[in-house]
């Protein structure tokens, strides 16, 4: 499980080593800090499967290449920053409808909730850093996180990338994790629109710095969506930090309520359809059948986060112990393996020549496969012939 005990250290240590082989100053480094504590929630449920049967199943397909260690960075942020995020304000939100919407009661809620952000935010910072140094080919630390400093450098130099660090991507995240500490320790006394306003500060550089990806990158399946689906995830909890603020003075459950579906819908959508290179391969023959049905799916999984009932956080465990297991098994049994042996094949021919992501860059375009190879009408000729597969495509098995 993703699951730890000892909390951050509310002070940003300077950063210490110095990055080899692209010109940054990061590497893998004994100078760690331990992950927050994890939240207990309703989507407890879905973490270990989004980790285990989707994005552990993408990582091991690119063993041996910047890829990997890419994917295996995306699986902390989705599932051990971005969730557990979701997580405590959907506990927040079926606790403050369950008291009839009293403002006191509201508001330690999501302080509370704000207090779990303030910590998983340093987390997240810090696996964003390892996500890029290790499309750069550097090594980041196996346990722990990075401590991060006001000057980290620019780690992808000489790659691809490069332009995103010098539109500030880095430094954003040093300044981030300032900027938490200096908020003080997490509390009552926790000032929600200081946390909000400091996040949607990262957010739009964060974003600015994704808006100058080359295309060689912005068009390579995986790690396109991949970059895409990381700034969609950012924005989306920029809104639902903002909306968490105002709350003293609008009041809005539903609103809060809807903007945790659409960041969960968003991230869960571009995971199984985009990262995952489903609507790669759909849009080569014309099909939409098995997005639709993965979108169906996920829109029934997220609905409860939006229903605003008093009960909203057990409804929303119970969707996820109940059909989540009908849902993904499929993915992992039956999708997974029929869209993951192209990348399989593709990424065997890496072999670093000093510029590990360019490499992989000029590899990623032999996954557009002729039709005859295409493998979403084998996929769909399988789940329909399988229990799973109808529970997956409602809107096939159906017709």
């Amino acid at each position: 499980m993703h699951k730890w005990v000892l909390a951050l250290a509310t002070a940003v240590s300077m950063f210490l080593a110095a990055c080899g082989g692209h010109g940054g100053k990061i590497e893998d480094s004994s100078d760690t800090t331990a992950r927050s504590e994890a939240v207990a929630g309703p989507l407890d449920a879905l973490q270990d499967p989004v980790s285990e049967q989707v994005l552990g199943q993408l990582a091991g397909a690119a063993a041996g290449t910047p890829l990997e260690g890419a994917v295996t960075q995306l699986d902390h942020v989705v599932v051990d920053d971005i969730l557990e995020i979701l997580d405590a304000y959907a506990v927040a939100l079926a606790d403050t409808v369950a008291a009839g919407g009293d403002i006191d009661s509201a508001v330690a809620a999501f302080t509370e909730a704000g207090a779990v952000t303030q910590d998983k935010l340093f987390d997240l910072v810090a696996d964003l850093q390892s996500l890029f140094v290790a499309l750069a080919g550097g090594e980041v630390p196996e346990d722990g996180l990075p401590v991060l400093g006001a000057d980290g450098g620019n780690p992808l130099v000489g790659t691809p990338l490069e332009a995103l660090g010098e539109a500030g991507l880095f430094d954003s995240f040093a300044l981030l994790q300032a900027g938490l500490a200096g908020l003080g320790a997490s509390g009552d006394d926790l000032d929600l629109t200081a946390l909000s306003d400091l996040y949607h500060d990262f957010a739009q550089t964060f974003s600015t710095a994704l808006s100058v990806t080359p295309p060689q990158a912005q068009d390579a399946p995986v790690l396109g969506p991949l970059l895409e689906t990381l700034e969609t995830a950012v924005t989306d909890l920029d809104t639902t930090l903002a909306l968490v603020s105002d709350y003293t003075e609008m009041g809005d459950e539903g609103a809060i309520g809807s903007a945790l579906e659409v960041t969960l819908n968003n991230l869960l959508n571009n995971l199984l359809i985009e990262v995952l290179p489903v609507g790669l391969y759909e849009d080569q023959i014309g099909s939409t059948d098995l997005s639709d049905g993965i979108r169906a799916a996920v829109d029934g999984l997220v609905a409860p986060l939006a229903a605003g009932a008093g009960d909203g956080a057990d409804q929303l465990t119970a969707v996820l112990d109940g059909p989540l297991a009908p849902l993904l098994d499929p993915v992992e049994n039956i999708v997974l393996p029929e869209l993951l042996s192209p990348l399989q094949a593709v990424l065997a021919q890496f072999g670093p020549s000093g510029n590990v992501l360019e490499d992989v860059l000029n590899l990623l375009p032999g996954l557009l496969l002729p039709a005859a190879s295409n493998p979403i009408p084998g996929i769909l000729n399988r789940l329909q012939a399988s229990t799973g597969g109808c529970v997956l495509l409602v809107l096939i098995c159906d017709l």
